[in-house]
């Protein structure tokens, strides 16, 4: 929705050379590691980004890569609005009411004049196997989306299910096995936030 070029184009037709510009690529690899100045454009579309919940949009995305999706938000210039409730779609346009942070009972009603609706519903652990399972005396744990489906994390659900694997004869049933942040990972993540900080990527 927000790559440069012609609102008609599709997403897989962006021309890959002002791509490179835009993010500054230098792919003659003549500038100094490869990476020159870049040059902004334009999105081809106005988008304006909602979420229900009040706080930094996109605050729940990977580590490894939210960053990258965040900066390019960013340089489109996506209206991103928070605490927002969806009241109806008609021929106006969008019709939402904004809740402030701080006073729940202070609301905003706003119309937004446009074109398309995306709908991210998000999802809820498919449990249905469960109780069966238990039923007929098998040992049950649940991971990844089982557990939790709320902002799925494949980093997680895959170390749940390595983990698990590792112990499962030994593990009690039901146990969630988590990964424990530790104290290096901590620092990294601490760093990469008074980096991104500095040049001015929201997290």
């Amino acid at each position: 929705m927000t790559f440069s070029g012609k609102a008609t184009d599709k997403a897989d037709e962006v021309d890959i050379d002002e791509y490179l510009k835009e993010w500054g690529v230098d792919k003659t690899n003549e500038a100094r590691s490869g990476m020159q100045d870049a040059k902004a454009h334009p999105a081809a579309r106005n988008v304006t980004l909602l979420q229900r919940k009040h706080g930094k949009l996109g605050a729940g995305l990977g580590k490894t890569s939210g960053w990258v999706h965040r900066a390019q938000l960013a340089k489109a210039e996506v209206t991103m609005i928070g605490g927002a409730s969806y009241d109806k779609i008609d021929d106006d346009g969008l019709h939402i009411t904004i809740t402030d942070k701080k006073d729940k009972e202070k609301k905003t009603q706003q119309v937004l004049n446009v074109d398309n609706v995306i709908l991210c519903a998000g999802q809820e652990p498919l449990r249905e196997l469960e109780e069966p399972l238990k039923a007929a005396g098998m040992k049950v744990w649940r991971i990844g989306g089982a557990e939790e489906a709320g902002e799925l994390d494949a980093k997680k659900a895959i170390d749940m299910g390595t983990r698990l694997a590792a112990k499962i004869e030994d593990a009690s049933e039901g146990e969630v096995l988590t990964m424990d942040i530790g104290t290096g990972a901590k620092v990294i993540e601490f760093f990469r936030d008074v980096r991104n900080k500095k040049a001015g990527i929201n997290q």
